[in-house]
């Protein structure tokens, strides 16, 4: 017999990048140059489902960070200047005291001039779009690595935390992740580690740089920390895709640091730390981002700590609550 095709009733895209829309006409910016696999999954209205896939180079070098300023229920105020890198969409019930300036377009949802908006209070200061923004800069913070001044967490390689949280995860027995080469990517597939949880309950140091583990960069993929104790993660360089959650398992206050070293301390070091998808990390956790190069955050991101590095580009909601956190072999520059 004959089947019968019903009608399209649902599309959802996979952008290849962690992200995905629904509808049959959908945009997407890739934060990233570089090539992605994207995919669509069609269901009519017999539940029926349709599959198709291409891998496309995505030319996304002027794509440009942005940030929308708007107030739907209540009026969100800022008490200096807002500096960003790319394009800026405003709401005239906003209010920027100090100066707005942006490397790209400025447009307001309301549909108020530049003008207006500096007679209603909106912005306080200059008005600039389209202009050179350059990125944000900080002194270089030296970090040393030297086991000797790490006297309580337990010292660990990336092989071996990746080996003992498959076993934890009850990987199956074939999983790369119990292997001596489980590779530079911590993930929930059962290749990897078997689930998103990695419980942590002594303190612990891994070091995942390549002199000890291989591995140039190491890769967090879609992964849950459950902390009972601090946490060290030293690597050449780190990358957080898919989001991250940490939270405190026992309630109490703990120390997450995600540490890049490297020789050179400027932005175009390749010793940096990236976080995508979403970073949501419980308050009692004090986090530090250490970079010798670029650390670079795109929100959603929420967290109690500091970011130390070269270079701090941001993108989307991005609020870090200040907490001091201790290093050793960390050299503040005065």
């Amino acid at each position: 017999m004959r089947r019968s095709w019903g009608t399209i009733t649902n599309h959802l895209w996979d952008f290849g990048d962690g992200t995905s829309a629904v509808g049959a006409i959908v945009e997407h910016t890739y934060a990233q140059p570089g090539q992605y696999l994207v995919a669509l999954v069609t269901t009519d209205d017999d539940g029926a489902e349709g599959f198709g896939s291409a891998a496309s180079v995505i030319d996304t070098t002027r794509s440009l960070p942005a940030v929308s300023v708007k107030s739907p229920l209540t009026t969100p105020s800022v008490g200096g200047n807002v500096v960003v890198t790319g394009k800026v969409s405003y709401q005239s019930t906003a209010r920027i005291l100090g100066n707005l300036t942006s490397g790209g377009p400025l447009t307001v949802i309301d549909g108020k001039s530049t003008t207006q908006l500096a007679s209603l209070g909106s912005i306080g200061g200059q008005i600039t779009s389209n202009t050179t923004v350059p990125p944000v800069v900080v002194d270089g913070h030296a970090f040393v690595y030297k086991p000797t001044e790490w006297i309580d967490p337990v010292n660990t390689t990336w092989r071996q935390w990746m080996n003992a949280t498959a076993t934890s995860n009850n990987a199956p027995t074939w999983s790369r992740g119990l292997s001596a080469n489980p590779g530079c990517t911590l993930s929930p597939g059962c290749d990897s580690v078997n689930g998103k949880i990695v419980t942590l309950s002594t303190p612990t140091l891994v070091d995942a740089r390549r002199s000890v583990n291989g591995c140039s960069a190491v890769t967090v993929q879609n992964m849950e920390i459950a902390m009972s104790s601090d946490l060290t993660l030293i690597a050449d360089k780190i990358g957080i895709v898919n989001g991250l959650k940490v939270t405190s398992a026992d309630g109490k206050a703990h120390v997450l640091r995600l540490i890049a070293t490297g020789n050179a301390t400027s932005c175009t070091s390749t010793n940096g730390i990236s976080a995508s998808g979403g970073l949501n990390i419980d308050p009692k956790i004090s986090t530090q981002v250490l970079a010798a190069g670029q650390a670079k955050i795109d929100g959603p991101a929420s967290f109690s700590g500091q970011v130390l590095a070269a270079c701090f580009p941001s993108s989307g909601a991005t609020n870090i609550a200040y907490a001091n956190v201790v290093t050793p072999g960390l050299v503040v520059p005065q």
